[in-house]
């Protein structure tokens, strides 16, 4: 079975993954359905099960934040990557823009950058908070959970 969400973004010394993971499961989203691509140790194999999760996720989540690494203030290929898949599959692609942390000229950077993507891509699913995108997703399970019932399809 494909991954609900892939959860992409913002590595470094940033634990966002966990706590928003575990929103997602109490939301009804089964663990076996979360794809989180870090691990240990990066490899080719790593690499490759990644690009088929993002390939195959019915939804993509790109969540920026600080980093919390001195002198590694972005995430640059983070935003490219959310950039690209937002051209590829706007409609099942999710950005979060969690700016604590970050000051100065990078603050300004993001916030243009949210302000930018939301203009561009309308029908784009692009929050400020992991609360925004966590109730996002909740509807989307509530959908899900509806259908099913009524004979469609269930997650």
């Amino acid at each position: 079975m494909s991954p609900f969400v892939f959860l992409g973004g913002t590595v470094g010394k940033s634990n966002w993954r966990e706590p928003f993971t575990k929103r997602l499961m109490e939301a009804g989203v089964p663990a076996d359905r979360i794809f989180n691509p870090v691990v240990p140790e990066w490899t080719a194999e790593c690499q490759e099960a990644e690009d088929i999760a993002k390939r195959d996720s019915e939804h993509l989540l790109f969540y920026i934040c600080d980093p919390e690494q001195g002198g590694n203030a972005i995430s640059g290929y983070s935003l490219v990557e959310a950039t690209m898949c937002l051209y590829d599959r706007p409609q099942s692609t999710v950005v979060v823009f969690d700016l604590s942390g970050i000051t100065g000229h990078v603050l300004k950077s993001l916030i243009k950058c949210k302000r930018d993507l939301r203009a561009r891509f309308p029908e784009g699913h692009i929050f400020s908070t992991a609360d925004d995108a966590v109730a996002y997703f909740s509807q989307i399970i509530a959908g899900i959970r509806v259908k099913s019932r009524m004979g469609g399809f269930s997650s």
